[in-house]
């Protein structure tokens, strides 16, 4: 049997990019309990680029083990959205209503401000089932 030969490369960081600082960080946080090496980490990272193959561990979170995906990072992507979608249409709707009472107990002085506050959160328990669409907030933009 041969003897293996080997080839060398030097890699350096300068610590003045931040480019290369950036890099640095992966490289010293990297999890060899997934990666194994640095080494195969950055001939796996320099054959997906060269390939254009879908490296699907090419870097995983220092504060978790788990390896961060394109599809999870589009994922989270979605959720956080979504979720600001949704805060954005409460707020909205209730801003709506309490114009809309505040009009309303100007024209009927007997509504006091917390039969007001009483008809907003009850508004707003009830609009889990009723939650606005999406062509309703496409609506309500296009009308301001």
């Amino acid at each position: 049997m041969g003897r293996k030969v080997y080839e060398q490369v030097c890699l350096r960081f300068s610590l003045e990019d931040e480019r290369d600082k950036r890099l640095y960080k992966i490289l010293t946080e990297l999890n060899l309990g997934i990666h194994k090496s640095k080494n195969r980490f950055i001939k796996n990272a320099i054959d997906a680029y060269v390939n254009g193959t879908n490296s699907e561990n090419a870097y995983v979170s220092p504060k978790n083990d788990k390896a961060l995906t394109e599809s999870d990072l589009n994922l989270r992507l979605e959720q956080m959205k979504n979720e600001i979608r949704m805060e954005l249409y409460q707020e909205m709707l209730v801003m709506f209503m309490k114009a809309g009472l505040s009009s309303a107990s100007t024209l009927h002085s007997n509504t006091s401000s917390q039969d007001s506050e009483q008809i907003v959160s009850d508004s707003q328990k009830d609009m889990g089932e009723n939650a606005p669409t999406d062509e309703m907030m496409e609506n309500i933009m296009k009308w301001s």
